[in-house]
């Protein structure tokens, strides 16, 4: 997959967040959620600061990514920003979601050769371990680890 530069569109007034899928297929990896990086059927869109709870922001292009179901799911409400959250509202980690625009996974995880994911030791490893464990507990599920295994095969492969 190669990674383009797709500029933000402006925000346009009395346009659905869903309005925005084709930019963000463009400007993402089309059907591919943001938190995980697997292609689980057709993602939603999701909202980082939730819809609910910022209702000024949920048209917004900035706000939106695209998630799996069952990362969706998982993040749910949550955004440290509000305490009236469902979703671990009782977190005080400060932490945020994964957001591909500007986490480097890379850094913040290394790939074993199982296709498992482990926090990289320095100043990002407690927000991984923190990602991984409470927020997005699927990142380093069985069936995730296998998708990722099965890459890996394919590129040593390749």
């Amino acid at each position: 997959m190669a990674i383009v530069h797709v500029p933000m569109p402006a925000p346009r007034p009395a346009t659905p967040y869903a309005g925005y899928r084709p930019w963000l297929e463009a400007a993402l990896w089309e059907e591919v959620c943001c938190y995980c990086l697997l292609r689980e059927g057709r993602p939603a869109i999701d909202h980082v600061e939730p819809q609910a709870l910022a209702p000024q922001r949920a048209d917004s292009p900035d706000n939106l990514l695209f998630a799996c179901t069952t990362c969706n799911r998982n993040k749910s409400d949550y955004h440290p920003a509000f305490t009236e959250r469902r979703r671990l509202p009782h977190d005080t980690s400060g932490h945020r979601a994964l957001d591909v625009r500007v986490d480097d996974l890379a850094s913040l995880y290394a790939l074993g050769t199982d296709g498992s994911l482990h926090a990289r030791p320095g100043p990002g490893q407690d927000f991984a371990v923190w990602q991984a464990t409470r927020l997005l507990p699927n990142l380093d599920l069985p069936t995730a680890r296998l998708r990722r295994e099965e890459i890996l095969r394919a590129v040593r492969m390749l």
